[in-house]
């Protein structure tokens, strides 16, 4: 009995100094964060945190109603088929992805007809304007105005006035926009020299030149009598301007 009740002792002792031998460390898998890491690790690199994606459709959506001012972008969307083309730049060129230049700071509107004025995250107003201190716009004319930034402010439903700080010296109007608080869409108009108000339509030109696509907006009040003018501008496309929160 005692052999037997030795052997079980010591099978007990062995045991016991098995269980209490720490462990060795784990190692523990990590996973890379930049993409430099995952390139040394054989892996794909990530996503971009904000894909530009130009077959998007537009969500269009009411604006917050407590806020009495508004920092956004402005989508560009095609009309034919709502799809995303980028966002408008304060001096109305149309960037990719949304970046200083794009930011907008404007009055909350109360309502869908009430005028307003842009300004960018510069402190500038973007406005339209013209070299022309005369210029007409509405339907089968084929003028055009440009998007401008400047100082200049002009009060809703003024004509041009002429901005000095500008070399050529431009002709400008600034509370010309407006926003529908329901649908965050934006329009625009334009006060000729007689005084009668007409609306602004907003077309987008894509060119592609040494490999370099570039989207240029033109503002007009009458597309199809500006594409008459300008065949070899093409191809040119009416888009919409929308809140981008």
């Amino acid at each position: 009995m005692q052999p037997s009740l030795f052997y079980l002792l010591s099978l007990l002792y062995a045991f016991t100094t098995v269980l209490a031998k720490p462990l060795a460390p784990t190692a523990v898998a990590t996973v890379p964060h930049t993409n430099a890491q995952r390139l040394a690790h054989g892996l794909p690199p990530l996503a971009p945190r904000r894909l530009f994606n130009p077959t998007r459709v537009s969500r269009r959506a009411a604006l917050p109603s407590s806020a009495p001012t508004l920092t956004a972008s402005f989508g560009v969307y095609k009309r034919s088929d709502n799809s995303q083309q980028g966002y408008i730049s304060v001096g109305g060129g149309v960037s990719d992805t949304q970046v200083a230049s794009t930011t907008f700071n404007f009055k909350n509107p109360s309502s869908a007809d009430e005028l307003l004025e842009f300004h960018g995250s510069t402190g500038l107003n973007s406005l339209l304007a013209s070299y022309d201190n005369n210029l007409y716009l509405g339907p089968g004319n084929y003028n055009t105005v440009f998007m401008s930034t400047a100082t200049l402010s002009t009060p809703a439903g003024s004509r041009q006035v002429a901005d000095v700080t500008k070399g050529p010296v431009q002709y400008s109007e600034s509370t010309v926009f407006r926003i529908d608080p329901a649908t965050g869409i934006v329009t625009a108009q334009w006060v000729n020299p007689d005084g009668k108000v007409v609306p602004v339509y907003f077309a987008m030109w894509t060119r592609t030149q040494n490999g370099r696509t570039t989207k240029s907006l033109f503002f007009t009040g009458d597309i199809a009598a500006y594409k008459a003018h300008s065949p070899n501008i093409t191809p040119l496309e009416e888009v919409t301007l929308a809140v981008v929160l």
